[in-house]
């Protein structure tokens, strides 16, 4: 039995938890499309406060898990174990959406799929 390991820290954990949250009502409101609002209504504020909330929720989740990730030793399989599973969801991505729209990448999209954590940053067009 090992004698080093940590009790567990719940009360992280469901802040992570709450964290994850926060992100997915900020994309629920960043991606749908609730018609026109009125500058100065309810709609509008429960929709900026749900936004930065995500926005916090980033932050907060970001710095658990780096809380959590302090005391492991770095491995350069773990670094190739997410590439994998990466690119392999990319290429699903790209198989999905050429089956349900008909639509093929053009090498600066085959180029994302090879390359997609850190090409988005080369861009300043985008």
């Amino acid at each position: 039995m090992v004698k080093n390991k940590r009790a567990r820290q719940s009360n992280l954990e469901l802040l992570r938890i709450v964290a994850m949250f926060m992100i997915i009502c900020c994309h629920f409101v960043t991606y749908n499309n609730f018609g026109p609002t009125d500058v100065f209504s309810e709609k509008v504020l429960g929709l900026s406060i749900l936004r930065m909330g995500g926005k916090l929720g980033v932050v907060l989740f970001v710095m658990i898990t780096g809380y959590f990730m302090l005391n492991k030793a770095f491995r350069w399989q773990r670094v190739i174990d997410l590439s994998k599973q990466t690119m392999y969801f990319s290429i699903i991505v790209v198989l999905l959406t050429y089956a349900f729209q008909g639509t093929l990448p053009d090498l600066l999209g085959i180029t994302r799929i090879i390359f997609p954590l850190n090409y988005g940053q080369l861009l300043v067009s985008d």
